[in-house]
């Protein structure tokens, strides 16, 4: 069987919200979260850290590592690479692309993707439609194979800094599927935390579900969210970027 491995990319230096994954809610740190919902996956084998290689990151492999899982440290700026040098040191044959800054990641979600991407033999590269969930359940799965042609071919900085776009930019080279979520989309929405207004929506949201929170699933969380507006509205207006 192909080992799966997750691999989570974090850094301490965020343009819009530095430290933003170390930052606490209820006691807890949004890593925290993170991680907890990411050992709920069925289909990984292990995670992995990926973190920047610089020492204003020592922190934070040291919080990664105090969670019980993997760190690989890596280029910060050619993430890339350090998706590259991670999966080869987790002997991955499955690669699960996730961020950090999305403390409601959803491992059903992530088993789904991983699902389609194993039931279509020719995919390169399977993906978790936006179109049909909200964002911050962002789920990427490719092989170590074609991470690694991509690391070997990828030139510009954008496709460096952002480890897929030149994957899914080649439909010509890599076999893409979509995945629909399978739950009813909002809207709008924004589960991943960029900003102020982000860290407010995610404070209300655990604040409300309590030590409960690792256990709701994408659905329950949206159709919560659905049902309050003004908490919908806290960050309806926060405009996306990459991590």
């Amino acid at each position: 069987m192909s080992r799966v491995v997750i691999i989570s990319q974090a850094r301490m230096g965020s343009t819009r919200m530095p430290a933003k994954v170390l930052k606490t809610i209820e006691g807890c740190s949004l890593l925290d979260y993170h991680a907890a919902r990411l050992k709920r996956s069925r289909s990984a084998d292990a995670i992995c850290f990926g973190i920047p290689d610089t020492a204003e990151n020592d922190v934070l492999d040291d919080a990664a590592k105090a969670l019980g899982v993997d760190v690989c440290r890596g280029s910060e700026h050619d993430v890339l690479a350090r998706y590259a040098a991670c999966a080869r040191t987790m002997k991955a044959d499955i690669v699960v692309r996730v961020t950090s800054d999305c403390p409601f990641v959803a491992p059903e979600l992530i088993d789904r993707t991983v699902e389609a991407f194993r039931r279509s033999p020719a995919a390169d590269y399977a993906y978790m439609d936006l179109s049909s969930c909200a964002r911050g359940f962002d789920v990427e799965v490719f092989s170590s194979a074609v991470l690694y042609d991509a690391a070997d071919k990828a030139r510009t900085p954008h496709e460096l800094e952002h480890v897929t776009p030149f994957i899914y930019n080649h439909p010509d080279m890599f076999t893409l599927v979509a995945v629909e979520s399978g739950v009813s989309p909002l809207d709008s929405g924004r589960f991943c935390v960029d900003t102020t207004e982000d860290f407010a929506f995610a404070t209300a949201l655990i604040e409300h579900f309590g030590n409960q929170i690792a256990m709701q699933s994408a659905d329950s969380s949206m159709r919560f969210v659905e049902s309050r507006p003004a908490l919908m509205a806290l960050n309806a207006n926060v405009s996306q970027t990459m991590l």
